[in-house]
């Protein structure tokens, strides 16, 4: 019984590391550009972003905030596996946070 309370405490003390403070910039990589994601921003007024792997949804809204000074409805986020293509080129695994803002909502992407 006492070992599995080691383990316990060990997980616990492994997995609720704090994330340092991130900016806006750190979180949000680059707008997707292609024309599914330009779709989205004409017809349902969602925006596509890469982002790091370490980030959350909470992180993902404070630095959309930070950074365009909108305040997003939802996000989403996705994560894309990685994927080996011809001639031995490899993609790696990536995530994409889909962030969804208020009708009236809008930010300048170009």
């Amino acid at each position: 019984m006492a070992y599995k309370n080691i383990l316990k405490r060990r997980w616990i003390k492994n997995n609720t590391r704090k994330q340092p403070w991130l900016a806006g910039s750190d979180v949000l990589l680059w707008l997707l550009q292609g024309e599914k994601a330009f779709g989205m921003i004409d017809g349902l007024n969602k925006y596509c972003f890469f982002v790091p792997m370490n980030v959350n949804k909470i992180d993902i809204a404070k630095g959309f905030e930070q950074l365009y000074g909108k305040v997003p409805t939802s996000v989403n986020t996705i994560v894309l596996p990685s994927k080996s293509g011809s001639r031995r080129v490899k993609r790696k695994s990536f995530k994409k946070a889909i962030i969804t803002l208020a009708k009236d909502d809008k930010i300048d992407v170009i």
